[in-house]
């Protein structure tokens, strides 16, 4: 049985911005950027749906985001936020740090067809580094990568 490794895929923040802009839910409310391997959002998102008294405000601020790929679910969860310049409290914080950001990605029949053949997702060297599983060219189906044997 023979396995053919697939090409990792490596995603800039100017090609995940650009991918960002195609997808309605975030085309208007996020854009990133890559340091090393942290990634930063810069985020305007409407508050209507927090409170009456919130409706027609935006919050608009940055993001420190940890980006990470469990069970074929993508997870990405804001470690801090900050509104010029000041963080959130950490009261705020406590909430906003358990919400998993793209929930409503992973919903999707389309990206978790998509996620269904990653192996990985990581960030180094100011790259999103995605990692596709080995394709068996037999069965054209995606496959985990085989155990090294020694």
């Amino acid at each position: 049985e023979k396995e053919v490794a697939a090409k990792t895929l490596e995603l800039s923040a100017d090609e995940i911005n650009h991918l960002l802009t195609q997808n309605p839910e975030f085309a208007d409310t996020l854009r990133v950027k890559i340091n090393d391997d942290r990634l930063e959002g810069i985020v305007s998102v409407s508050l209507d749906h927090v409170g009456e008294m919130l409706k027609g405000l935006y919050f608009n601020g940055t993001a420190d985001l940890d980006v990470s790929f469990q069970n074929g679910r993508l997870e990405v969860y804001a470690q801090s936020l900050h509104v010029n310049g000041e963080s959130l409290p950490e009261k705020a914080m406590k909430k906003v740090r358990v919400e998993n950001l793209a929930k409503n990605m992973n919903a999707e029949p389309s990206v978790l067809e998509f996620l269904e053949k990653i192996e990985s997702i990581s960030i180094s060297d100011g790259k999103l580094l995605i990692e596709p599983k080995a394709i068996d060219p037999e069965t054209d189906e995606s496959t985990p990568p085989a155990e090294e044997t020694k």
